[in-house]
C-alpha cells in the first residue's frame, strides 16, 4: 500500500507474517517503483527470519534487497545508482567481500521478480537455451 510514513523511511515490509509492504506515499513515482522493489525483495528472501535475526544481519539484508532493487530497476530502464550503490556501501560497510557472498542470493531473487514482471521472458530463456 502507499501510506504516509513518518521519520525520512521509504517503505517497509510487516514482520508479522503477512509480507505487507508499504510505500511511502510522498515518494516520486520512480523512487515508489525502486522501493517497492526493494521491498518486494525483503518479503521473498527475509520471510522466514524473525525480527531479532533481521537485526542482527540488519546489513546483509540491506545489501541483499538493495542489490536485487538495483538490478531488477535497471532492467526496467530506471538508473538507481546514485541513490543505491551509496546505500549497499553504506550497509555493507565497505566490504566487498559482503556483496560478493550475497550474489547468489540476489540473483535468484532478481530473477524471479523479472519472471512474474515478465511471464514470457521465462519462455523465451528456455527457447533460447533449447
Amino acid at each position: 500500500t502507499r501510506e504516509p510514513i513518518p521519520g525520512g523511511i521509504n517503505g517497509y515490509t510487516t514482520t508479522d507474517g503477512t509480507s505487507r509492504i508499504v510505500i511511502d506515499a510522498d515518494l516520486a513515482p520512480a523512487q515508489a517503483a525502486k522501493t517497492m522493489i526493494h521491498e518486494t525483495a525483503h518479503a521473498l528472501m527475509h520471510r522466514d527470519i524473525d525480527t531479532a535475526e533481521y537485526i542482527a544481519h540488519r546489513g546483509r539484508c540491506e545489501v541483499e534487497a538493495e542489490s536485487v532493487a538495483y538490478i531488477v530497476a535497471g532492467m526496467l530502464g530506471l538508473d538507481t545508482t546514485d541513490y543505491s550503490i551509496g546505500y549497499i556501501a553504506s550497509w555493507a560497510e565497505g566490504d566487498p567481500q559482503v556483496v560478493a557472498e550475497t550474489a547468489s542470493n540476489v540473483l535468484e531473487v532478481a530473477r524471479r521478480i523479472a519472471a512474474a514482471l515478465d511471464p514470457d521472458a521465462k519462455d523465451q530463456d528456455d527457447e533460447a537455451a533449447a
